[in-house]
């Protein structure tokens, strides 16, 4: 942490917990769920809505009761009522605009992936040490208690020392070339779409193992069905070896419906987590099943907020106090988890137009 951070933080922790006045880039689908939950948060309000189709940000702005919209986002990040900023635009304009939200003294809330690649990463990440504000990449599954509840029971060595597990995330979009998901050029594909959560709970888990907030992977293997119209990968597996021997498997496509599950291996048993990435969104039950002595223990574990305005919370203390409340990614993890990415694009030959050459 810089001097300028540091400061910061001593002032904010110092000063009463004035909310958070949010505004919002782009009205995609994560915008109006984001929009939504804002105002169940604890610490937030909803400011601002941007986006280049003025009529679509005052619609989303009216359904939410923002006071504010905007036709541009340089408009949006010019308005000294917001203090936080959510991008929720496509991948390939991440950087640039965490770029100009740094710029601009907001701090950053980034979808993920925060970038196309490690290296942009890098970039947005030292841009914000720079200007003493926040950066997180938007992993919201982290931030519901069903997380804290897996590392608890993992550190209890409920199920013993993990030795394998599996994740999975799909969805069918039949087709859909005009999303940016299944443009190369935007950054798209299965694996930075959906993926992504596997491999960083993988990490996740692997760290937690390890006594540490994340593990990186020794050995990355991976194939993968590229589309030959759009450029992508359309389904596929990693396979992610970790010290101490646990073994990670990802599966995700986004031309295929595939269960959104984690599983657990132990050698003492095993934990299936229902539904890991998006619990208590549309119904889903946020379902932990411990498996131990041939007997299943269900376990749910509800919250009180709905899921984006937890991460919104967790967000507020990261800028109150400086450090992610665990188990929610830091930086350090957010950039890991980018070069693990960018180890598994390499594994299936999948290159975006930005990237570097080790």
């Amino acid at each position: 942490m810089t001097d300028l951070q540091a400061e910061a933080h001593r002032s904010a922790e110092n000063a009463p917990s004035a909310p958070l006045r949010w505004g919002v880039l782009g009205v995609g689908y994560i915008a109006p769920q984001f929009a939504r939950d804002v105002t169940h948060s604890r610490s937030g309000t909803l400011t601002a809505i941007a986006s280049r189709d003025r009529g679509r940000a005052a619609e989303l702005a009216a359904a939410h009761g923002a006071p504010k919209h905007f036709g541009s986002y340089q408009d949006l990040l010019d308005d000294e009522d917001v203090d936080a900023v959510y991008i929720a635009l496509p991948n390939h304009l991440h950087l640039e605009w965490m770029q100009e939200c740094i710029r601009a003294g907001k701090h950053v809330l980034c979808e993920k992936p925060m970038a196309l690649n490690a290296a942009e990463a890098a970039h947005a990440a030292r841009a914000a040490e720079e200007h003493g504000v926040t950066l997180m990449e938007g992993y919201m599954y982290r931030a519901h208690p069903q997380i804290s509840e897996l590392v608890r029971l993992l550190r209890d060595g409920v199920i013993g020392e993990v030795r394998v597990m599996e994740t999975s995330f799909g969805g069918h979009m039949h087709g859909g070339y005009d999303n940016y998901r299944m443009q190369r050029a935007a950054g798209g594909g299965a694996l930075m779409d959906l993926g992504c959560y596997g491999l960083s709970l993988s990490r996740l888990v692997a760290g937690v193992g390890a006594g540490r907030r994340f593990a990186d992977p020794v050995s990355v293997k991976a194939t993968a069905r590229i589309g030959e119209r759009s450029g992508v990968d359309e389904w596929g597996v990693g396979i992610f070896e970790f010290d101490g021997g646990m073994i990670a498997s990802v599966t995700c496509g986004n031309q295929v419906d595939i269960p959104s599950i984690a599983r657990l291996w132990g050698s003492e048993g095993s934990i299936t987590v229902t539904s890991p990435w998006q619990p208590e969104i549309g119904g889903r039950r946020p379902e932990l099943l411990i498996e131990r002595d041939g007997t299943v223990e269900s376990r749910v574990v509800a919250s009180d907020r709905p899921l984006y305005a937890l991460e919104v919370d967790a967000f507020a203390e990261y800028v109150r106090t400086g450090s992610a409340p665990f188990p929610m990614m830091d930086l350090e993890d957010s950039l890991q988890n980018m070069r693990a990415l960018d180890r598994w694009r390499r594994a299936i030959g999948l290159h975006f137009p930005t990237d570097q050459e080790d």
